[in-house]
């Protein structure tokens, strides 16, 4: 059985498609997935933080440029956000290809308190979103 191949993109890599591959990587074994940035940046305390709270350590992940996966085949590429699907350059996927807009959390303000509600609801959206992806196309 080959595992399924999954490449999540969100324009910095630092924080929405990290969640996204922290909670689809829990999931199986037989998911290889991948996670890229159109302008990679850091990935995000905030982001690392609010996973740990559920168990899912991101905090070793790295950002990783979009480019570097323009020769790869996926089974499914998820943009997590519209500016990353728009600006990307053309990827190969044997399915289409599929977009889920999320608020960007690295845009939050206000107190560290304020911070840390915004990055735990995007979180929960996006792994409501991931469980039903996996659900409907990953276990099979």
């Amino acid at each position: 059985m080959s595992l399924n191949k999954v490449l999540l993109v969100c324009t910095g890599n630092s924080c929405r498609s990290q969640m996204a591959h922290g909670f689809l990587s829990s999931y199986s074994k037989k998911i290889s997935v991948y996670s890229a940035g159109t302008k990679p940046e850091a990935v995000n305390r905030h982001a690392v933080e609010v996973m740990s709270k559920l168990g899912v350590d991101i905090s070793e992940n790295s950002s990783n440029d979009l480019k570097d996966y323009l020769n790869e085949e996926f089974d499914f590429i998820i943009f997590l956000c519209k500016n990353a699907k728009k600006i990307s350059p053309a990827l190969k996927s044997v399915n289409p290809i599929i977009l889920k807009q999320f608020l960007d959390p690295a845009n939050a303000k206000g107190t560290e308190k304020e911070i840390i509600e915004v990055y735990s609801a995007v979180r929960d959206e996006i792994e409501l979103f991931m469980q039903d992806f996996f659900k409907n196309n990953l276990n099979k």
